[in-house]
C-alpha cells in the first residue's frame, strides 16, 4: 500500500514497505498474567504514607557500623535525635544554609564531629555567618534512637538573630542524628 518511516526503535530510522495482510489472523489473545488494578484514591494513598513515620533527618556520613569498625575494641553506639532548624539564607547575593540545633541554640558547622559555634550577640559586626555554612541535605526517613533531646531554644528568637546577619529565605525544622560510642 505504501512506505513508512519508523523512528525511535534503533539509532537509524527504518524505511519499510507496508502491504495488505495476505492471511487471516489465526491466533487468539494470550493472557500475560497481568491483572488490572482498580483505580485507587490518591487521598487514601497519601494517608498511608503519612503514617509511615518518615521524619526530616540530617545524618552524619559515618554510620554506627563504620564507628564500630574504626574502634579497636567493641563499642556500644547510642543514637541521639536532636531537634534542629535548617535556614536557607542570603547575604550580599550569596545563598547558603545554616544549621541550628535547638537544644542550646548553637550553629552546627560539622555534623560528623559535632563542631559548633555560638550565635554571636547582635553587636558583633565582624562575625560572618557565611563562614559557618552547612552543606548537608535533609533526607526523609526513619531512625531508631536511644534518646531524643528536648527542645530548649526558641526557633523564633534564633530566626530574629539570624535575620540581623542575613536574609532568611526559607527555614525547615528537622532532626540531627548523632551517634556516640561508649
Amino acid at each position: 500500500i505504501g512506505t513508512a518511516l519508523i523512528t525511535g526503535v534503533v539509532d537509524m530510522p527504518l524505511v519499510v514497505n507496508v502491504r495488505p495482510r495476505m492471511t487471516k489472523h489465526g491466533g487468539q489473545a494470550v493472557d500475560m498474567g497481568v491483572e488490572e488494578t482498580p483505580e485507587t484514591d490518591v487521598r487514601t494513598e497519601l494517608a498511608e504514607h503519612d503514617d509511615a513515620g518518615l521524619i526530616p533527618l540530617i545524618r552524619p556520613q559515618l554510620s554506627p557500623k563504620d564507628i564500630q569498625l574504626m574502634e579497636a575494641k567493641p563499642v556500644q553506639i547510642e543514637t541521639f535525635l536532636i531537634p534542629a532548624v535548617l535556614y536557607t539564607c542570603e547575604h550580599r547575593g550569596q545563598e547558603f544554609q545554616v544549621l541550628i540545633e535547638l537544644t542550646k541554640g548553637r550553629i552546627i558547622t560539622n555534623i560528623d564531629d559535632g563542631a559548633n559555634v555560638l550565635i554571636p550577640p547582635v553587636n558583633q559586626p565582624d562575625f560572618q555567618l557565611t563562614q559557618h555554612a552547612f552543606y548537608g541535605k535533609i533526607q526523609y526517613g526513619k531512625v531508631e534512637f536511644d534518646k531524643q533531646l528536648p527542645r530548649a531554644a526558641r526557633a523564633d528568637m534564633i530566626a530574629n538573630r539570624i535575620e540581623q546577619m542575613a536574609k532568611i529565605k526559607n527555614q525547615q525544622e528537622c532532626h540531627i542524628v548523632w551517634y556516640i560510642g561508649k
